[in-house]
């Protein structure tokens, strides 16, 4: 039982991190970007990698037809609203989108956006409520030194 916990964790873990370096990779280096190559290369390398489609019940081939011809109307920066909406049909906390940087992308109300520029597209009901719980300063006034 223990080591089926970890290696949940451990495959969470390496999805979280790939998925974080793949979809800032999709610019070309030279700044331009191609909008459908993008969203090709962010829906396959979720595809190959994300472990909970089949337990989450996710039809990640559906999921990027219905994104896909967004994408492909997507003009310039747009892109990567539709890879952030399309990564938040995962409902995973552990996945996010880094635009490159320059690039602003309109948060939605349920979206986070952290220091390094990561923007969550989901934060679970748990992390919203506790959001302000764990700042430093009421830390250091709850705790002992």
């Amino acid at each position: 039982m223990m080591n089926g916990k970890r290696m949940t964790r451990g495959r969470a873990a390496l999805t979280a991190l790939l998925l974080g370096c793949i979809v800032p990779a999709c610019s070309d280096p030279t700044g331009v970007v191609n909008g459908i190559a993008d969203f090709e290369a962010a829906w396959s390398a979720v595809d190959s990698v994300y472990p909970f489609m089949e337990f989450k019940q996710i039809d990640w081939d559906d999921v990027g037809a219905t994104y896909r011809s967004t994408a492909e109307r997507a003009d310039g920066n747009e892109i990567y609203l539709v890879l952030a909406q399309m990564l938040g049909e995962l409902e995973d906390g552990h996945v996010w989108l880094r635009p490159p940087r320059g690039v602003r992308i309109p948060l939605q109300d349920d979206w986070l956006e952290g220091d390094d520029r990561k923007i969550w597209t989901y934060v679970g009901p748990r992390v919203r409520r506790d959001t302000d719980v764990w700042t430093a300063d009421l830390l250091l006034n709850y705790l002992d030194p």
